[in-house]
């Protein structure tokens, strides 16, 4: 699933085809209709114009600032087109945050006095939790509808990250419609 940020302004692709697979072009603005439906409930209709762009035969952008944590979809209506459903995973920060943060923290460390034992111990911090937030990322995961539990797995898919209980909008536990997920 793509990472959106949260309040951040994203270009969403956006593909459009007829009943039969065929690209649909030239459909501008005034044609669309965009609503974006958040895992709280909620839902929002962006402004289309002047956020409508068709980059090849169609495949358009639609730019989106999306502001609820958690899954969301975006549909697009189109008149002559199929509908579009893109399903978004919208996070407060991406793990390349950490890992930019950590390569910071270790570029001031290493500029720093080798006898700064205070900022090397802080870098040496900083790429401990980059290294995990990178496995996090590139790991697989389990969700476990017993136990209403999300598992995040190093690269070896073997070794535990991380376990989460999961909880949807109205705060009971589910892997389904996930709204909220609590470290363990």
């Amino acid at each position: 699933m793509v990472q959106l940020k949260q309040s951040v302004a994203v270009r969403a692709p956006v593909r459009l085809l007829d009943s039969t697979g065929a690209p649909v072009t030239g459909k501008v603005a005034a044609d669309v209709t965009a609503t974006i439906y958040y895992s709280d409930g909620t839902s929002a209709s962006p402004t289309v114009t002047g956020n409508w762009h068709e980059t090849a035969a169609g495949a358009y952008q639609l730019t989106i600032a999306p502001t609820v944590l958690g899954p969301v979809q975006l549909v697009i209506v189109v008149s002559g087109a199929n509908d579009f459903v893109g399903v978004y995973d919208v996070v407060a920060d991406f793990a390349s945050d950490a890992v930019t943060a950590a390569n910071a923290a270790t570029t001031a460390a290493s500029a720093a006095s080798t006898s700064a034992t205070g900022a090397v111990t802080a870098a040496n911090a900083a790429q401990v939790s980059a290294a995990a937030a990178l496995a996090a990322m590139t790991g697989g995961w389990t969700l476990d509808p017993v136990l209403n539990q999300l598992t995040i797995y190093d690269t070896d898919n073997t070794t535990v990250i991380a376990v989460f209980n999961c909880f949807d909008s109205s705060g009971a536990p589910s892997v389904t419609n996930v709204y909220r997920r609590v470290r363990i």
